[in-house]
């Protein structure tokens, strides 16, 4: 049975928690009495009440006698941003409450499959539905992922045709969600490992393969996400050597140029002299000729560099 929308905490009360599986879906964090109210009635410690309400905790699991803890951060994407919030999640004997900071649709797969009835999510228990939710928020670390990929592609191909100072901008925004999401991701594995080694109980046999399952996911999430950081260091690598380059290029052009005009300058500079003994001035044709040396001067170094391959 799933409780969701605006039922009253007075409505769960009356729900049969001996013979069903009950899910206690909480979006909201704002009404602080209210999530007192609710661990007094499920009877939850209260340093569990504190950590669901403290939303910047690390990522952990914590038994409780009779009930399990859970507390990681999930990563989704709004309106091409990515975003984050802390799920909780408070496993008893036949019930699962969780606990969301706003309602993101990340779970709604799983609510229509239990409506459906045609699930395995039906027919098994309060472990398995956990199941269902964690693997649905590592799940949701690849669509975040494969949204970065395609950021760090476009990224990349824009920096190699024309680097711009807004792109190294970019690269450090990029690099700081990487590093952000790793130090929120790195834990989970510590997580799923706890769940995974029988460290807590609340796991049926039958059910243990799944938790393999997941940690096999969180490692391919970690790996990819350790991939990534590589890959944008290498872009800010890639964004200094292009534009070290180009001003490489404009140096090579600025000396070729340069080079050109040093000897004509030379040589206008010799003819610039007050001298009277200078023959070539008195002569008829001397400024012709004197144009032809320079021009041939300047077509040689021209064919010279290009030789050299200087341009």
């Amino acid at each position: 049975m799933i409780v969701q929308g605006n039922t009253t905490l007075a409505a769960c009360q009356n729900f049969d928690r001996e013979t069903h599986v009950n899910w206690l879906s909480v979006r909201g964090l704002q009404d602080k009495e209210l999530i007192q109210r609710i661990g007094e009635e499920y009877h939850i410690h209260p340093l569990i009440v504190e950590d669901i309400l403290h939303t910047k905790q690390r990522p952990k699991v914590e038994s409780y006698g009779n009930m399990l803890f859970i507390t990681l951060r999930l990563y989704y994407i709004i309106n091409e941003q990515i975003k984050s919030q802390q799920i909780s999640f408070v496993l008893q004997n036949n019930v699962l409450i969780s606990f969301r900071e706003h309602d993101t649709g990340i779970f709604q797969l799983i609510k229509d499959r239990i409506e459906a009835g045609q699930n395995q999510i039906r027919r098994k228990g309060e472990d398995y539905l956990l199941y269902s939710l964690l693997d649905a928020i590592v799940d949701n670390y690849f669509v975040v992922l494969d949204s970065l990929s395609e950021r760090i592609q476009a990224l990349e191909d824009d920096i190699t045709l024309h680097p711009q100072k807004s792109q190294l901008l970019k690269l450090q925004k990029l690099k700081r969600t990487m590093i952000t999401m790793r130090k929120h991701v790195w834990p989970v594995r510590e997580l799923f490992n706890n769940l995974e080694r029988n460290e807590i109980d609340f796991f049926e046999q039958e059910n243990k393969p799944y938790l393999r399952d997941l940690n096999d996911h969180i490692f391919r999430v970690i790996d990819t996400i350790e991939t990534y950081r590589d890959i944008l260091t290498s872009l800010m690598d890639l964004y200094h050597s292009m534009l070290s380059n180009r001003m490489n290029e404009v140096m090579k052009t600025l000396t070729v140029l340069s080079s050109i005009f040093i000897p004509l300058t030379f040589i206008v500079g010799v003819y610039g002299m007050n001298f009277d003994n200078m023959p070539e001035l008195h002569s008829q044709n001397g400024y012709f000729i004197l144009w032809g040396i320079m021009g041939a001067l300047t077509l040689g170094l021209i064919i010279y560099f290009k030789k050299q391959k200087w341009f």
